[in-house]
């Protein structure tokens, strides 16, 4: 006499109904997307968007609400940054950042 019902064993070797095929590009599309998101990554990318010749006298410290922060070394690179570069700097950070809303870069000597 049993006091516990019999266990069935379930085997899950059934095929599944999609494949790896046609998951992994919507998965790729998804992280890529999730990516374009990451703000943080903003920041990072700031010395490849200045150039190596003016990454070390400047350095970026935050995003925030479409505006990128960044501190300036030089008074002189400083004016030239606002007056000169900011719009061209723009561009770039939006070509590399196409679904992100960057507004403005705000230089602050520091």
């Amino acid at each position: 006499m049993r006091l516990y019902p019999r266990r069935r064993f379930i085997r899950s070797t059934k095929p599944t109904t999609k494949s790896i095929q046609s998951l992994l590009p919507n998965f790729l599309k998804e992280v890529n997307e999730n990516c374009h998101k990451r703000y943080d990554l903003i920041p990072l990318a700031w010395p490849e968007i200045v150039g190596e010749k003016l990454a070390p006298m400047t350095r970026a410290e935050s995003f925030s609400e479409g505006v990128l922060y960044v501190k300036v070394f030089n008074s002189t690179l400083l004016s030239i940054l606002t007056h000169r570069e900011r719009k061209i700097l723009l561009k770039k950070l939006k070509a590399k950042f196409p679904k992100t809303d960057i507004k403005e870069i705000r230089f602050q000597l520091g």
